[in-house]
């Protein structure tokens, strides 16, 4: 059993019982987005930098397969204008993808996604800088999803016809006061 993940490639194998296809886009500049079968369906992945900007594009994302019809998508969103966004979004999708990828089929993969959310929060901090990232995931078990984040990148779940069926409150103060009604969507 073994394992080999390095952020300079787009795409690596992972060497277990089966093996298992883990797909990270780094600081991708991509012109259209790649659709990807996982966990039974089907996944969008795009990454740009934001248009009117020209500081280079700190976001890191990542599909993880697991075991039966599991998965975890996650976007990590390097703080813009401090130091070491982009290492920040990157050691956390390191983090998350290692713990994921370590937990036996049998595990919670809850256990593993939060194990990697602490693992992340060392690894940035531990860059002693200041640097900064969010991180947002998503489980995907079968036809049900649970989300984990941390930061202002919020998680939405759209459905086959549109609608929105789940958004997260971004932690943010903004955020915080839309959810309190303080602020419109319009003025947010």
């Amino acid at each position: 059993m073994g394992t080999s993940v390095s952020l300079n490639e787009k795409h690596f194998e992972m060497t277990t019982e089966q093996p298992q296809q883990v797909v990270i886009v780094n600081r991708g500049e991509m012109e259209v987005p790649e659709i990807r079968p996982l966990a039974g369906g089907e996944v969008a992945v795009y990454s740009a930098r934001s248009p009117g900007k020209d500081t280079d594009n700190e976001d890191a994302a990542v599909l993880i397969p697991a075991a039966d019809g599991r998965a975890v998508l996650a976007v990590a969103d390097g703080l813009g204008g401090q130091r070491a966004g982009a290492e920040a979004a990157e050691l956390a999708i390191k983090a998350l993808v290692a713990c994921a990828i370590e937990a036996s089929p049998d595990t919670d993969l809850r256990i593993a996604i939060l194990d990697g959310f602490e693992q992340a929060n060392r690894s940035v901090t531990g860059l002693g800088v200041g640097a900064a990232t969010t991180l947002a995931a998503i489980e995907i078990d079968d036809s049900a999803v649970r989300p984990y984040h941390v930061g202002d990148s919020a998680i939405m779940v759209v459905g086959q016809r549109g609608l929105l069926r789940m958004l997260t409150v971004s932690h943010s103060p903004v955020g915080y006061a839309v959810e309190a009604g303080l602020l419109d969507e319009r003025e947010a």
